[in-house]
């Protein structure tokens, strides 16, 4: 193994945790919007709509790019787009400088899934394959320790100074962007294009990778709406037997212990994957159902003590899950489909979650106006259930295929 493919390996997971996200803002972005800026609830929810469209928007257009400049390139771009989104957020007096910040932040988030196609191109290099799981856990794992650490401490931060905070989110976007100045991928597939003939033709999408595309789209936004709307109802019940200052205790325990499980979930998963391979394409999203039923059923228990344990639960099974299914995806669409073709397959993923997720969210939106919070819970246990049986159904599919076919051609 070369050297710039030991550091690359040894400095992922540090890279991950601090280029996730804009660590310190997602803690406080509501506060720090509000209250800092000055910018109205209408202002705060278009910023997300801004965000979402013009990630949807500038997916395809940025792949080209990726292309281009090749992996190593593109890493240190995203970090760079990070910082500057920060930078903007942080220092921007108008809503449009704001809203500039939020499209960076976007174009972080795409270029930054590179880094996950680079490092399984490091590991085959370094003859490590069977640690992709491992070392990506790692990365969740840091990245769950610091927010959940940043969690602790943010709202005494920003109570003490209101951009303090967001100094640190700077800050922590510094680092990850000079560790990108260390890391390279070093392997033949920096770079991959399509060869003048076959850039003629149609991608074929086989079936099995178009279920993986719509079940990990839907999971995701199931994840969402479990995760937002779940929470919320769970605080409407709440508000039935306990007073606002009681309840909102209730909600931040639960919040902090979520950050812990989370952190477990990414400590353990390795071992567990190592064990049920291909199988967590289907555990998974059971668990998701059973805790979306969970929420729901759990609304009906008379006891007020089991009824906060299961609806309690069913929250925190949403934050064990989440991060190990993107990760088993991630491994389960490399492994079924030609290296050439991994970062369109991530791309595809990306698009279809944030694509899942426009969609299930405008259609909830319509349904409150005339249903109460409890129906769109009842339809996402529906849907958590189909999502159980065609993610068997893809498993099936998955042990029945070989070996990928290639579409592409390398440039060296």
């Amino acid at each position: 193994m070369n050297k710039q493919a030991m550091r690359f390996i040894k400095l992922y997971p540090l890279y991950r945790g601090l280029e996730a996200d804009l660590l310190f803002y997602v803690a406080i972005d509501t506060l720090f919007l509000s209250l800092t800026k000055g910018f109205s609830a209408a202002e705060i929810v278009s910023l997300t709509t801004v965000a979402t469209f013009s990630f949807l928007i500038l997916q395809f257009p940025l792949l080209w790019l990726i292309r281009r400049i090749g992996n190593t390139g593109t890493i240190r771009f995203g970090a760079f787009s990070m910082l500057l989104s920060a930078i903007l957020i942080t220092f921007g007096q108008s809503y449009i400088t704001v809203a500039i910040g939020k499209v960076f932040h976007e174009i972080a988030v795409i270029f930054s899934t590179t880094s996950a196609v680079a490092l399984e191109n490091i590991l085959e290099l370094a003859g490590r394959e069977k640690d992709f799981v491992r070392i990506r856990s790692a990365g969740n794992t840091v990245y769950s320790v610091i927010t959940m650490a940043i969690a602790f401490m943010a709202g005494f931060m920003f109570n003490f100074d209101n951009h303090l905070p967001m100094y640190c989110c700077i800050g922590a976007a510094a680092i990850g962007f000079i560790l990108t100045f260390f890391m390279a991928d070093s392997s033949p597939y920096n770079k991959i294009r399509r060869s003048n003939v076959q850039a003629k033709e149609k991608v074929h999408i086989a079936p099995s990778l178009l279920l993986l595309l719509i079940t990990y789209g839907v999971f995701y936004a199931l994840v969402v709406g479990g995760q937002v709307d779940g929470k919320l109802f769970f605080q409407n019940n709440l508000l039935l037997d306990f007073n606002e200052e009681n309840t909102t205790l209730i909600i931040s325990f639960m919040l902090v212990v979520s950050r812990i499980v989370r952190v477990i979930a990414n400590l353990v998963f390795p071992a567990v994957y190592k064990k049920t391979g291909t199988r967590m394409s289907y555990i998974l999203p059971g668990c998701l159902a059973l805790s979306l039923l969970m929420t729901l059923f759990g609304s009906f228990i008379p006891n007020v003590i089991v009824k906060i344990a299961v609806m309690s639960t069913a929250y925190l099974i949403i934050l064990f899950v989440r991060d190990p299914y993107n990760i088993s995806v991630q491994d389960i669409a490399f492994k079924t489909t030609s290296k050439e073709q991994h970062q369109m397959v991530i791309t595809l993923l990306q698009f279809a979650t944030k694509l899942s997720i426009a969609l299930t969210s405008l259609g909830f939106s319509f349904l409150l106006l005339s249903f109460p919070l409890l129906a769109e819970i009842a339809i996402l246990s529906v849907l958590g259930i189909a999502e159980v049986i065609c993610c068997y159904i893809l498993y099936r599919m998955l042990t029945k295929q070989k070996t990928p076919v290639a579409a592409e051609e390398v440039v060296c």
